[in-house]
């Protein structure tokens, strides 16, 4: 059974990574309690690789065991949230707050047994309920679960927002915060586009494109369960009063956007791409070259992405992880090919791009005037996708954004 008036407050490693921080997130907290809210927290690790408590650098302990068992790195991973959540609990005690920090099994978070991406199964809240029914703030670890059998798992690098989320569902929240280090979700990365703005809203399905193609406002997997239990989430900035930007369903969208001035939302850029040419064949011949072609890779487990099939060439791209194991499954079919391992792809998100005119051809232009060369292009209802050189990608995203956000004569 949830309690009316219920908000879960998302806090990531950048957000707790100092005392200053800590208490500029403490005021977000003290806010939601004096509007008459229910509050939980779901907190990160504090601070990034380097910082003594956050995740990698406790995973740099056991860099020289690569025997180390996926359990046993599981179980040390977890112990950052561990630490940040009795932490911030005590910062809110201090404070006049009444809090008690609960780890994933203790908050009911169950998931299967896939060490290191773990899928939470079930949220179990009944502990949490029975603190906030006694007026307590409930400061939530996230990133981590259990198994029914008892082992401690996490769920993936960005899992705190997919903790949020899943909690925030089964709650049955008003709504998820998800507080960050900028204004919200932006038109652009803004350490890339300085003039980038915050967008007053975004679709479900606009988050989790941008999140799947390099934006890391939200977790892809948590802008799905938002998405499928349509809970609003709203991404904010720790550091000020900016209302932020709103994840809502697409009927709900034009309480926030004026449909004719946004019919795109954000550009994103993601690195460490390659693309593969596969030349000297004639797929009309052997008609089951093709099939080959893309059997071997599949057989090989490797995703692939942007791909462009001709009468003499397939192009296609994987993250540039996969080149050896990519280049070894074509060396077997004995066709020729070429890698091209530096490319990044800059995409055009937006849910109002279906159907618009002349939409690459204005990213061509862009492109063009700046001098980037388009290796590849790819194209559904809310993308336009673009390969170009890893170099140039940021010159790519400037391009771009001064072509569809800028300021129009």
């Amino acid at each position: 059974m949830s309690l009316p008036s219920t908000v879960v407050l998302k806090f990531g490693g950048t957000s707790v990574a100092t005392p200053e921080r800590r208490e500029l997130a403490a005021a977000r907290v003290l806010e939601r309690v004096h509007e008459g809210k229910n509050v939980v927290v779901v907190i990160s690790a504090m601070g990034r690789r380097g910082d003594p408590y956050a995740t990698d650098t406790l995973l740099d302990l056991v860099k020289s065991c690569p025997a180390c068992p996926p359990r046993e790195r599981d179980a040390l991973a977890s112990v950052g949230e561990e630490i940040a959540a009795p932490v911030f609990a005590a910062l809110l005690c201090e404070r006049g707050v009444k809090a008690v920090s609960l780890r994933g099994f203790q908050a009911g978070f169950v998931t299967d047994a896939r060490h290191g991406d773990a899928t939470v199964q079930e949220v179990r809240p009944a502990r949490i309920l029975s603190h906030l029914r006694r007026g307590e703030v409930v400061v939530v670890t996230g990133f981590q679960g259990i198994t029914e059998r008892g082992d401690v798992t996490t769920i993936g690098r960005g899992g705190s927002d997919t903790s949020a989320v899943v909690l925030g569902v089964a709650l049955q929240a008003e709504h998820v915060e998800i507080f960050t280090d900028v204004d919200g979700v932006l038109t652009a990365d803004p350490r890339v586009v300085p003039g980038a703005r915050a967008l007053p809203a975004v679709t479900f399905e606009e988050s989790a494109e941008l999140a799947y193609k390099g934006s890391k406002v939200l977790h892809p997997a948590a802008a799905e369960y938002a998405r499928e239990a349509g809970t609003h989430v709203v991404v904010r900035n720790t550091s000020n009063d900016t209302e932020g930007t709103w994840i809502v369903p697409e009927a709900e969208r034009h309480r926030f956007v004026d449909e004719a001035q946004e019919f795109a939302s954000s550009i994103t850029s993601k690195p460490g791409i390659a693309q593969f040419t596969v030349t000297g064949v004639d797929f009309r011949a052997d008609l089951g070259l093709l099939e080959r072609v893309f059997g071997v890779i599949a057989e090989a487990g490797v995703s692939l992405d942007m791909m462009s099939i001709l009468c003499d060439r397939a192009l296609f791209t994987t993250d540039r992880s996969c080149v050896g194991v990519v280049s070894a499954a074509l060396a077997g079919l004995g066709v020729t090919f070429q890698v091209n391992n530096s490319c990044a792809k800059v995409t055009l998100v937006g849910g109002g791009i279906h159907g618009v005119p002349g939409i690459m051809h204005r990213m061509v232009l862009a492109l063009t005037g700046a001098g980037i060369a388009v290796f590849q292009s790819v194209d559904s209802n809310m993308i336009v996708g673009v390969l170009v050189d890893a170099g140039r990608a940021d010159d790519a995203v400037r391009a771009i954004h001064a072509e569809f956000f800028g300021p129009r004569s």
